[in-house]
């Protein structure tokens, strides 16, 4: 009689996503129900930090379980987790900071790397929130160090902050220039200077306002203080402040229609703006990955 040859080890692999929950245990909770309910893996440990305002949660199983798990957990994150308003001590890039996955028995960092960038894919996809991936997942060597992928270029030394006043108002002037004949008019962008600036840049080269832009976030979410509206009796105002003339355009810079242009000066008062997170914002997930977003930012794999 001979012995049988053991069964293969199971290839096992653990994740270690962090959360940036770390103030209320039962979202953690959730996200934790969240991993266990999608695929057949072992919680091994769920950590709360309420200073740094985050978590971290550990499992571990085979790869496509945990492929599953991991994804769901990011998926929960994004809907239960609001950068909006979180305020922590730790740098984080998303609802879903990090989302690393580790060899432990039976298989290798590449199968690591490749759980990573297939989690990371599918979070891009179906939950539409950008990924970067991180150390040995690294899709090219300036983000291979997480803290090169945390921090801004101004902050390193690879580039300003932004533009100076002066530049932001020659770019105005020179468009005029070089531009014409062929692009006729050229927009100042009271969203991002604010009415005071977009003012000047109407005396230096601009001829168009843009429009009202109601409830606008994309640059209001990106720190900036402008955006939320400039109804049509302030725009005519800031104009005539600097001696033109008002009036208003269609999108091929035609006449409006006049009743439209009636309507727009009775439009009714902005409601508060509510800034509900979206389902399925999660944050990626890999043997090291990075991803970011405002209301729930990139996860690192």
């Amino acid at each position: 009689m001979t012995r049988a040859d053991p069964l293969p080890a199971a290839e096992i692999v653990e994740c270690v996503p962090n959360f940036a929950e770390g103030r209320r245990p039962e979202v953690v909770a959730e996200i934790v129900a969240a991993a266990k309910a999608a695929g057949d893996v072992h919680v091994l440990d769920a950590e709360l930090d309420a200073n740094h305002h985050r978590s971290v949660v550990t499992f571990a199983g085979r790869i496509a379980e945990v492929e599953k798990a991991a994804f769901a957990c990011v998926a929960k994150a994004c809907e239960r987790i609001d950068l909006t308003v979180h305020k922590g001590e730790h740098p984080r890039m998303g609802a879903t900071d990090v989302l690393p996955f580790v060899p432990v028995r039976g298989t290798t960092m590449e199968a690591c790397v490749a759980l990573a960038r297939r989690v990371g894919r599918r979070i891009g996809e179906e939950l539409q929130i950008p990924v970067f991936f991180y150390e040995e997942a690294a899709t090219r060597p300036e983000r291979r160090n997480l803290a090169d992928v945390r921090a801004p270029q101004y902050l390193k030394g690879g580039a300003r902050r932004g533009p100076t006043w002066r530049e932001t108002l020659l770019m105005h002037a020179v468009a005029r220039l070089a531009l014409h004949p062929l692009i006729p008019n050229i927009q100042v962008s009271w969203v991002k200077l604010g009415a005071a600036a977009a003012s000047l840049c109407l005396q230096g080269g601009a001829n168009d306002l843009g429009g009202t832009l109601m409830n606008e976030s994309i640059s209001r979410a990106a720190g900036n203080e402008h955006g939320e509206e400039l109804p049509p009796a302030r725009m005519d105002a800031l104009i005539a402040g600097i001696g033109r003339k008002a009036g208003q355009r269609n999108t091929l810079y035609g006449p409006a229609d006049p009743d439209q242009c009636s309507r727009s000066y009775d439009a009714p008062v902005l409601a508060p703006i509510v800034m509900t997170p979206l389902a399925g914002r999660p944050l990626p997930a890999g043997p090291q990955a990075a991803a970011s977003r405002r209301t729930s930012p990139a996860p690192q794999l």
